[in-house]
């Protein structure tokens, strides 16, 4: 009978914990993998004093754990940055589940210091479905956008008489980016009284996506449509009476725009964020298992230097 020899443990390098730490040290996958899991179990109260009453606490800790499970690259992220995005989301009354909200890394400058030298920065983004879901739980508002692609019948209207005509052609194949031509949203209230009307262009679209972070992420390329209602949902709602609560939820992703530095991609594919489903998912959907044995590689971060 064959026997199976044990594989020795595979080493990465993760980033320093703090700027006064030094170099970078060699650990094992499953020591960072403890060390998150240890955190969030010492946080949990912490996180679940901030979460609404229609998300338990464990309900999201186990989001986070599967999180983490599907982007793995989430653990080279400073533990600071890490848990402040958790404490956002929970802030937020929002599951990190890669369809109410989804968590990034990219890489930053560590400020003051000489040498200079980068760390990887985790950070908590609102998905257009998480921001749709609050506006209708906090305000009652409910935001309808949809995007214009060639061959499709579209025609809108500003002024005293304003209106938005949208009839979408048939399509039996899937379109990229290059297909599309406008989006809008339309704002409503509670008892369906318009509120607001918010169209944008592609080039308008374009504008703000090049400012973004994670312009090469997932929701800019694979799944550009919920970009595109995104951006177009967050600027209509600039023009629409809302609660602290919900403008939070609403600026909250303007943290993740710089105009003042190219965005830096990481090595591994960002977390899926998932097409917007018809409804919102039920209760125990995100749970997770912290099981570490299924828990993908994770990369090392380039060195100074490096390519």
């Amino acid at each position: 009978m064959a026997t199976k020899t044990a594989e020795k443990p595979v080493e990465t390098t993760v980033p320093p914990l703090a700027p006064e730490a030094s170099p970078p040290a060699t650990i094992k996958k499953a020591e960072a993998w403890e060390r998150f899991r240890d955190d969030l179990e010492a946080r949990a109260n912490e996180i679940g004093s901030q979460l609404p009453s229609t998300i338990s606490r464990d309900r999201f800790l186990n989001a986070s754990i599967a999180a983490v499970k599907a982007n793995p690259d989430i653990l080279l992220a400073t533990p600071r940055s890490l848990f402040s995005a958790l404490t956002k989301a929970a802030s937020d009354g929002l599951l990190p589940d890669g369809r109410e909200g989804i968590i990034t890394v990219y890489e930053q400058k560590v400020r003051g210091s000489n040498p200079e030298r980068k760390e990887w920065v985790a950070q908590w983004n609102p998905m257009f479905y998480g921001i749709r879901k609050r506006a209708r739980e906090i305000d009652g508002i409910i935001i309808d956008a949809q995007v214009v692609m060639e061959g499709d019948e579209f025609d809108y209207e500003l002024g005293d008489r304003p209106f938005i005509k949208h009839k979408p052609k048939v399509r039996a194949e899937k379109v990229d980016a290059s297909k599309g031509v406008a989006v809008y949203a339309i704002f409503r209230a509670a008892d369906e009284h318009i509120l607001h009307r918010e169209v944008m262009f592609k080039p308008d679209v374009f504008d703000v996506m090049n400012q973004s972070r994670a312009k090469g992420s997932l929701m800019w390329t694979t799944f550009w449509t919920e970009g595109w209602r995104k951006t177009v949902g967050r600027r209509g709602a600039k023009s629409v009476p809302m609660s602290p609560s919900l403008e939070q939820v609403i600026q909250r992703d303007d943290e993740n725009f710089s105009f003042d530095r190219a965005p830096v991609a990481i090595g591994r594919q960002q977390q899926q964020a998932l097409p917007e489903p018809d409804e919102p998912p039920k209760p125990g959907q995100a749970k997770a298992e912290a099981d570490q044995s299924d828990l993908p590689e994770v990369d090392a971060p380039p060195r100074p230097g490096e390519k």
